[in-house]
């Protein structure tokens, strides 16, 4: 993952940081905090999607649709595992293994975090190329 070295932006009380990003390799992490609400927006790509069997509802998809978040605990790959998922419960992908202890942590202890798609990246709707962002919602 390409380090943008923590670039800050302040704008009228919002804090974004943009942690990395490297859309080639589908990672990027962008976070934004609202000061005043002690809120934090979370931006990334699923991670796995084209391993996953979603491919027939990408034309379905639209961004501002809410997703479900599920703690897989018995993931053997990795112990902090979190599924993505439509409402219609079709797994998407993965929250990236690098952010995936914030979330399970989260999930753990009781926390609802919202998420929805952001924006699909593929003019061609084909599982090689697509890159669901999606964007999580959390107290910070």
């Amino acid at each position: 993952m390409k380090d943008l070295g923590y670039k800050n932006k302040v704008l009228t009380g919002v804090y974004t940081t943009v942690i990395s990003s490297d859309e080639d390799t589908f990672r990027r992490l962008i976070v934004t905090r609202k000061l005043e609400e002690k809120k934090a927006t979370l931006d990334f790509f699923v991670s796995g999607f084209k391993y996953a069997d979603a491919s027939d509802f990408l034309l379905v998809l639209r961004a501002g649709e809410q997703l479900e978040i599920v703690r897989e605990y018995h993931n053997p790959f990795d112990k902090n595992a979190v599924a993505i998922y439509t409402y219609d419960f079709v797994k998407l992908g993965y929250v990236p293994k690098d952010i995936a202890l914030l979330f399970s942590s989260r999930l753990d202890e009781g926390e609802k975090i919202k998420i929805k798609i952001k924006k699909i990246n593929n003019s061609k709707r084909n599982d090689d190329n697509t890159r669901i962002e999606v964007r999580s919602l959390m107290n910070i």
